[in-house]
């Protein structure tokens, strides 16, 4: 944590996860990620893939710097050719949610229990947050 002692300011550098919806169109994400290049930020993370409207693209950018610098790149961002909205949000508002599906042949699990043991020995870590969905045996959904 840095105090500005001129401007009595408190200065802390948090994580930030900025979202943009853009034209699909070539150079768009270099445009982007060179806001932050500019301002020498190290990209944490970077997702980019098609949104739910056809040629439109989501762009997720998560970084860790001051919530100055962060208003100053998404002005800059909402300013950018092919960029359509822009916002940002701190990590800590923001709620993630991993989910994993598995497709197991019927002919090794005889009943549900098996399947219970199969999900617990694939991933530990998930299991007790797991939920079997449906077994398909002989071609019958079963709940």
């Amino acid at each position: 944590m840095k105090y500005c002692i001129n401007k009595r300011v408190e200065i802390m550098n948090r994580e930030y996860i900025v979202v943009a919806f853009v034209n699909n169109q070539i150079s768009v994400l270099n445009r982007i990620t060179s806001a932050y290049l500019k301002r020498e930020i190290n990209i944490e993370s970077l997702n980019v893939s098609e949104s739910f409207v056809k040629g439109i693209s989501t762009v997720v950018i998560s970084a860790i710097t001051t919530a100055d610098t962060i208003e100053r790149i998404v002005n800059q961002l909402g300013n950018v050719i092919d960029v359509l909205q822009v916002d940002y949000y701190h990590q800590e508002d923001l709620i993630s949610k991993e989910m994993a599906m598995y497709n197991i042949s019927a002919d090794i699990i005889s009943d549900r229990c098996d399947s219970e043991y199969i999900l617990k020995r694939l991933n530990s870590s998930y299991y007790k947050k797991s939920k079997i969905l449906n077994l398909k045996t002989n071609q019958k959904w079963q709940r």
